[in-house]
């Protein structure tokens, strides 16, 4: 894009310094953060990083636990099913309702199983 030039100007981004996605950068940061000693077991994410396939297999080549959202439309299951379709079937007993505190538009609210 034709304003880009100017903006990396503006905000003193380097011509040397290239895009990078979240979950790209979540991974330099966790490796950079393992290089350093910092002690942590699991980390955690919304659906940007947990739909990312490569971020999910660096975490379990690692050995480090994680929580990572997905999207309604990421496919699981043994038959592949989208994770709405898997959450639809499965009973209304199994699933416990938990609060994430409140957000910038209310009270957060889960359910897992």
């Amino acid at each position: 894009m034709d304003g880009d030039a100017e903006r990396r100007a503006d905000a003193r981004i380097g011509q040397d310094v290239a895009f990078a996605t979240k979950p790209v950068l979540a991974e330099a940061m966790l490796q950079r953060a393992m290089v350093a000693g910092v002690p942590f077991r699991w980390v955690c994410g919304d659906e940007v990083y947990g739909d990312n396939p490569a971020l999910r297999s660096w975490l379990t080549g690692q050995q480090l636990a994680y929580v990572l959202a997905i999207g309604y439309e990421h496919r699981l299951g043994p038959r592949g099913q989208n994770a709405r379709t898997l959450a639809a079937i499965l009973p209304e007993d199994v699933w416990e309702i938990h609060s994430a505190s409140d957000g910038a538009h209310g009270l957060r609210e889960y359910a897992w199983t």
